[in-house]
């Protein structure tokens, strides 16, 4: 089962790039943004391998920009935080949803602007959202990094 999971959410993105890009590379042009997720940017219990999988999308994407950036061509790991999709219906978990405050949540279209905007604009990493962007530092920073793990909930 996990080597399902991990062939969606790493292996055929890194399979995609490593087969388009050469020839972004030979046209001189070329602009990839790779799903990513606030979750690859914080330690976290509970869902073991998704921010995993994500963290890894970000390094993928971060070296691949290194390596292919002098060619015209832009790679972007896009880490939206939460947004409104289809997603938590189709998964089930509206109520989860529904319990959250609202301020966390922002609109696809938000969330497409920035990665269109910072893959335009050369940026490897791009964090949607004013907020996340906010955060995103204090995520990363080592001072803080281990007061904000998130651990799961006793039931």
């Amino acid at each position: 089962m996990q080597q399902t999971f991990f062939q969606l959410m790493m292996l055929s993105v890194a399979d995609l790039c490593h087969r388009l890009i050469p020839d972004m590379v030979d046209r001189g042009y070329g602009r990839v943004i790779n799903v990513a997720s606030v979750a690859a940017r914080v330690p976290r219990s509970g869902g073991c391998n998704y921010g995993p999988t994500k963290a890894y999308l970000v390094a993928l994407s971060e070296e691949l920009h290194l390596t292919v950036a002098s060619s015209g061509v832009n790679v972007s790991a896009l880490c939206p935080g939460f947004t409104h999709t289809d997603f938590h219906e189709t998964a089930g978990l509206m109520e989860m949803k529904n319990k959250m405050a609202k301020w966390l949540w922002y609109d696809a279209d938000v969330v497409v602007k920035d990665a269109i905007s910072g893959v335009q604009s050369g940026k490897p990493v791009v964090v949607s959202g004013r907020l996340y962007r906010w955060l995103d530092p204090i995520f990363q920073s080592v001072w803080t990094r281990r007061f904000l793990r998130i651990r799961a909930r006793p039931e």
